[in-house]
């Protein structure tokens, strides 16, 4: 395109030419990217978009969209390129590093819910943007969340959204690895929840290239069978709950009865069950502890 032809380029055009170069890449929903990337680049409302569809874009509307553009095509995440994700109703700012909550996650926050009572006390382990525990306190104004993650720049993140959303004095975030930084042991936990890494090492491979090459590696990997971090959390989390209080973790579609069998390996817990996603896979195994 030439500079001339750039100048002229409508709001409508820039978006169509942006669909089909994401479709191109093979892009999820690159219709909706082009919208998300151009209100970035507009920055305006989505809903607003298309109200003057015809108007050229901007010098510098212009400069900020190709840009988002180019990192989109190049294969950056679309959360990491505009900085921010939704997750169960809430903006999360989600900087490149930190990992990204996934739909499937808000079902390990149905099961919390289900589950705690207003005043519940619980654990967040592998905060990542604080998506699991900010979920939580949004629904349960009265409850508090210790969350760890051993990654700086996910606790940094999780602070930040915590205070953005008015949580930040029921959230405490931590660095450290899995339950270590609550150290010394205050209050058991009325639950101790985690969206652990649980892909197989043979599998990260094959992963996207916006997963591989953009995610965290140790937010994704989970040993040869992917149940690694599971084993450990399963084993420690005992000491950290109350009686009656439940452990609740997230796992792949596929590992079901094997995470089950970790779980109920352990003397302490005990009902233990697999909630299924909105597809109806497994994907939450949960037990109490006795």
């Amino acid at each position: 395109m030439s500079s001339e032809t750039a100048r002229d380029e409508t709001r409508m055009n820039a978006a169509a030419r942006a669909r089909a170069s994401l479709a191109a890449i093979g892009a999820g929903n690159p219709g909706l990217e082009a919208d998300l990337l151009m209100a970035e680049a507009l920055r305006v409302p989505r809903v607003s978009l298309y109200r003057d569809p015809d108007r050229p874009l901007g010098a510098g509307e212009r400069t900020r969209f190709e840009g988002m553009l180019a990192r989109r095509l190049a294969r950056t995440p679309l959360q990491y390129v505009l900085g921010r994700t939704e997750f169960y109703g809430l903006e999360l700012a989600t900087p490149e590093g930190v990992f990204i909550p996934r739909p499937e996650t808000e079902t390990l926050v149905d099961a919390a819910l289900a589950a705690l009572s207003d005043g519940a006390h619980f654990a967040d382990i592998g905060a990542g943007t604080g998506a699991i525990g900010l979920s939580v306190l949004s629904r349960l104004p009265r409850a508090r969340g210790i969350a760890s993650d051993v990654s700086a720049l996910a606790v940094q993140t999780a602070r930040a959204n915590a205070a953005a959303l008015g949580a930040g004095g029921r959230l405490r975030v931590e660095q450290g690895d899995l339950l270590s930084p609550f150290e010394p042991l205050d209050e058991p936990f009325d639950a101790v929840l985690s969206n652990p890494p649980y892909i197989p090492d043979v599998e990260i491979a094959s992963l996207p290239p916006e997963v591989r090459e953009h995610e965290p590696h140790a937010a994704l990997a989970g040993g040869p069978d992917g149940l690694d971090i599971v084993r450990r959390i399963a084993s420690a989390a005992p000491r950290w709950l109350r009686s009656g209080g439940f452990l609740a973790l997230e796992i792949g579609y596929h590992q079901g009865k094997a995470a089950a069998e970790v779980l109920a390996a352990e003397p302490l817990l005990h009902a233990i069950d697999l909630i299924p996603d909105l597809a109806g896979r497994p994907r939450i195994v949960r037990a109490r502890r006795v």
